[in-house]
């Protein structure tokens, strides 16, 4: 990879002509240009059909070729240079989609891995990777893309709703492929999104560190150094956060008292649970409440 400095510029929405209320958006680049570095507002899924080049980001030139797949967020510069006939499918969406209730799609370790840890590192060190696809499952992505652009360019009544369905059904798709994959580093961020799935889905309970290490098979200084780059807290301050959160939206919606949300949160000592709410909410669960 070559290290490179370069000017950059922004794309917004209205630069790409994403429709108002409408959070995807899907581009043919056939062929795509050398483009100078960029970021946007929104995100893009990226997936490469034929040929190769450079992508650059975070400084660095990354080999792409045809069967390549990730994720970008808006935040992140990048651009593409060196390129020999590639063509490529840009799926741009909005970000917010990843927060809406996914149920348990989340628990996929490849989830967290594809479209939150590698867009953050991606052309940091030895973060270099992307999903690759066959021949085959090339073509039941670019068949689900279709499916995403049908529906964008007839606009029949319900099409928001349902290019979104596709976009969801094709991020489910993929999430379990990258749970799957057998690339060194595609296997360890899949451990770390292991990790973040199993606190994000046990809010109700204390998770020790030595039971995470446990279950995702990684060293104590590795969760706590990727956790740290990922989400800017170590694994045991990460899940506190969550539950808090989880306490926050309790006092906001139901009429549980302090002690029972505290024991939903898994908290079994109420002053202590108080004290943490204070610490991070910034006042007592009590005066949260009366907020709301």
């Amino acid at each position: 990879m070559t290290v490179i400095d370069a000017p950059e510029f922004q794309l917004n929405e209205e630069d790409v002509l994403l429709a108002p209320g409408v959070p995807l958006k899907v581009i043919r680049r056939c062929p795509q240009i050398s483009y100078p570095l960029h970021t946007h507002s929104f995100a893009e899924l990226v997936v490469i059909t034929q040929g190769s080049g450079l992508h650059h980001v975070a400084g660095q030139h990354i080999p792409i070729r045809a069967g390549d797949l990730f994720v970008i967020r808006g935040e992140r510069a990048h651009g593409y240079t060196d390129v020999h006939d590639l063509h490529l499918i840009n799926v741009l969406f909005d970000a917010q989609i990843l927060e809406t209730s996914l149920w348990d799609l989340t628990e996929l370790p490849g989830f967290h891995a594809l479209f939150d840890l590698e867009p953050r590192w991606r052309g940091q060190g030895e973060v270099a990777t992307h999903l690759h696809l066959d021949h085959l499952s090339l073509a039941r992505v670019e068949e689900k893309i279709q499916a995403i652009e049908v529906e964008l360019q007839e606009k029949e009544t319900g099409y928001q709703f349902m290019s979104v369905a596709c976009f969801l059904r094709l991020i489910g798709q993929l999430s379990r492929w990258y749970s799957k994959a057998a690339h060194p580093t595609a296997r360890r961020l899949s451990r770390i999104g292991q990790a973040l799935a199993l606190l994000e889905h046990h809010l109700e309970q204390d998770i020790s560190m030595e039971e995470l290490v446990s279950s995702v098979g990684l060293s104590a200084s590795t969760l706590n150094r990727a956790f740290r780059q990922a989400v800017g807290l170590p694994p045991k301050a990460y899940h506190m956060r969550l539950r808090l959160r989880r306490a926050a939206l309790l006092l906001q919606t139901t009429d549980l008292n302090i002690g029972q949300v505290a024991e939903h949160c898994g908290f079994h000592d109420s002053n202590y649970f108080s004290r943490q709410f204070r610490q991070v909410m910034g006042r007592s669960p009590r005066a949260y409440r009366r907020q709301f």
